[in-house]
């Protein structure tokens, strides 16, 4: 299914964004052989801060996500190549002969491009211009698999242009790149998934490798799961050892395709990811099947345990408690032995009360339905530039899951002994009430109780 978007700091009034992904197609080839020069991208920067929730405040909390990337440089002289060339392994060539109605729509595209990346059209890309670049791309999709050679050429190029916010949301989809990986996934079918397959190893971001991961999925289900793995750990081990860039990188779709498509062991690479993203990993750690990531967020939650993980993980272990005994009983042991610091309460309120976080800009997470976007709280720490969304989960909408919710406070409230403990406890159980009472007459499960 495809993952919400929330609304932009500038639009926190307006109605959601379109949704992200979007069946886009094969740009590439044409641009890419025609002569497009390479659009150099570079990461928008943000100061290495604290990570600890207790110094998160003012610019730390924003409502929405972040502007993307913009294109640095703009395309080059297009020309079209005249010859026709062979190639050792049969496929189409940059020479090759197309119909007329895909070299039209091939000619469009390659045009918009252009304009897309020109100084002189940034910031006033017209509607019309957006519209026009989405409609080529789904008449070229049409296509199917004749259009697959074309953007397989493109991507082993490595030619891209990252699009501004603006254009990000006029077309739906950050860069050209990720538009033609849609397309694949749009495409479908065993040629389409070896085209991904090949792409995966160069993928040039995270947000690539999350699209790659689903669409092989999608495509061959199950097939490419340890090399997709793999990849995903490569790449963050790669961005933890380049821990001390000035300018570091989202990460936060390798941590999607480990949580969605991990396996007992990936929870060993969470676990070592938590010492730089404590907040994506203790969250992906969460989200592995059947539990599997509980047994390193209890370790980490250790109050002995190296790393300073032990807020994030006892959050996590919060968010799961209702539905997870061996989260319950370390918990509950926690608060029965007064283990846990008074301070830590507040923060442990949102998750008992059934509130959950999910990485922002998702690729691959589907948010739980919502009535009203605007409110919900969004985190951003510098420390790692992660970015979460605070949203209330399906168990704790419907009143069998908000009585779950209930019973577990009810057995803290008899542990902790802390008045902070006891004040975000019944805090937190009122929300519940007031959520079980709309449950109940039928009214939404979620108004604005999200600060």
């Amino acid at each position: 299914m495809t993952p919400n978007r929330l609304p932009s700091p500038q639009t926190s009034s307006a109605s959601p964004r379109h949704l992200r992904i979007l069946i886009a197609t094969a740009t590439g080839t044409a641009i890419g052989l025609m002569g497009l020069s390479r659009i150099a991208s570079h990461a928008p920067s943000h100061p290495t801060g604290s990570e600890d929730p207790a110094h998160l405040s003012g610019s730390d909390l924003a409502h929405g996500e972040g502007s993307p990337t913009e294109a640095t440089e703009t395309p080059g002289p297009i020309d079209r190549p005249e010859e026709t060339q062979t190639r050792s392994d049969g496929g189409p060539t940059d020479g090759d002969p197309r119909s007329a109605e895909v070299e039209g729509i091939l000619a469009r595209l390659t045009s918009l491009l252009a304009t897309f990346g020109s100084e002189a059209s940034r910031g006033r890309i017209l509607p019309e211009q957006a519209q026009a670049w989405r409609t080529g791309l789904l008449e070229l999709a049409a296509q199917g698999s004749g259009a697959i050679p074309a953007i397989r050429r493109f991507l082993e190029a490595g030619t891209d242009l990252v699009f501004d916010a603006e254009l990000r949301d006029a077309v739906g989809h950050p860069s050209a790149r990720t538009g033609l990986i849609q397309a694949l996934r749009g495409i479908g079918g065993p040629e389409a998934a070896a085209a991904m397959g090949a792409t995966l190893d160069t993928a040039r971001s995270p947000h690539e490798i999350a699209l790659l991961a689903k669409g092989l999925e999608e495509a061959e289900p199950g097939l490419h799961r340890d090399r997709i793995l793999e990849v995903a750990q490569g790449r963050l081990t790669a961005a933890a050892a380049a821990a001390g860039a000035d300018s570091p990188a989202d990460v936060a779709p390798l941590f999607e395709v480990l949580a969605h498509y991990g396996r007992a062991e990936s929870s060993d690479a969470l676990e070592s990811a938590a010492a730089r993203w404590k907040y994506y990993a203790t969250s992906a750690l969460g989200a592995l099947p059947e539990g599997a990531g509980v047994p390193s967020l209890i370790r980490l939650a250790d109050p002995r345990a190296p790393g300073g993980n032990r807020l994030q993980a006892l959050q996590v272990l919060a968010e799961l408690a209702p539905v997870h005994e061996a989260a319950r009983d370390y918990l509950l042991a926690q608060a029965g032995s007064d283990a846990i610091a008074a301070e830590h309460w507040s923060y442990l309120r949102q998750p008992l009360s059934g509130n959950r976080y999910f990485v922002a800009d998702a690729v691959l997470t589907e948010y739980p339905p919502v009535a009203d976007w605007t409110e919900i709280q969004t985190l951003h720490i510098r420390a790692g530039n992660q970015t979460l969304h605070s949203i209330p989960v399906d168990s704790s909408r419907s009143p069998d899951g908000i009585q779950q919710h209930l019973a577990l406070i009810d057995q803290l409230l008899g542990s902790a002994r802390s008045p902070l403990a006891q004040s975000s406890l019944r805090s937190a159980r009122q929300a519940l009430e007031e959520r079980m009472q709309r449950a109940v007459a039928g009214q939404p499960a979620f108004l604005s109780e999200n600060p």
